[in-house]
């Protein structure tokens, strides 16, 4: 069975937002260094043919929520759902995981999700951000950013809000519950975020629209005339 194939089969069994999750794992760019691969697993043009060819599949809303919702960049789950949930409560969509050149010269290596315009970072602290090396480096490159007038957010699993995430999701929901049938059925609710309270009362959208907030100010600020 193909890797796309096995994603539509995965709409049965899996929330939204690990639907996209999947998805973005199979489409991202593979690190050639440390993967022994320089292919992504799919494309997104790929898992769109696969849905055309098996239309009548189980889980077609969540396939297709899913299929406009994926995007190249992600690394890891919690930076997929970070970015759903930012979009979701009406900020931009991020750029993922590129590079940052400075007008000094100096690159700052791919940051988890970025806002070039309003030059905001929002970085996703899993535990590996907790290896003393790698908390150097990001403690350096924060550093940096911080003194070119850039604002770096970093962000908790305690900053995202409950909507049924990976080995959370309810247990009666799960492929792998007691008694649970070969294949499960479930209809999940038309939004995603249903399970969630209001974007606005996201940790995670407070401290990004904070750091805009901030940003804007300095512009205004730097835009006012010398008296």
């Amino acid at each position: 069975m193909s890797r796309e194939r096995t994603f539509l089969d995965l709409a049965t069994v899996l929330n939204p937002f690990e639907l996209v999750a999947v998805g973005d794992y199979l489409v991202r760019r593979p690190r050639p260094n440390y993967e022994g691969r320089s292919q992504p697993y799919c494309t997104l043009a790929g898992l769109k043919v696969a849905r055309e060819r098996y239309p009548k599949i189980d889980g077609a809303a969540n396939t297709r929520w899913a299929l406009e919702n994926i995007r190249v960049g992600s690394d890891s789950p919690q930076e997929t759902l970070c970015r759903l949930l930012l979009v979701e409560a009406g900020l931009p969509e991020p750029k993922l995981n590129i590079p940052i050149v400075l007008p000094s010269g100096v690159v700052i290596p791919d940051r988890d999700l970025v806002y070039p315009a309003q030059k905001v970072v929002v970085e996703y602290q899993g535990s590996t951000h907790e290896e003393p090396q790698r908390a150097a480096r990001d403690h350096y490159h924060a550093e940096i950013l911080r003194e070119e007038g850039w604002e770096v957010v970093p962000i908790v699993n305690d900053d995202l809000p409950y909507v049924g995430w990976c080995n959370e999701f309810p247990t009666k929901y799960r492929i792998d519950a007691p008694g649970m049938p070969r294949i499960n059925r479930v209809n999940f609710k038309s939004s995603p975020y249903a399970l969630a309270p209001e974007p606005h009362e996201w940790p995670l959208v407070v401290k990004v629209r904070e750091a805009f907030r901030r940003q804007a100010m300095r512009e205004v600020a730097g835009a006012k005339p010398e008296e």
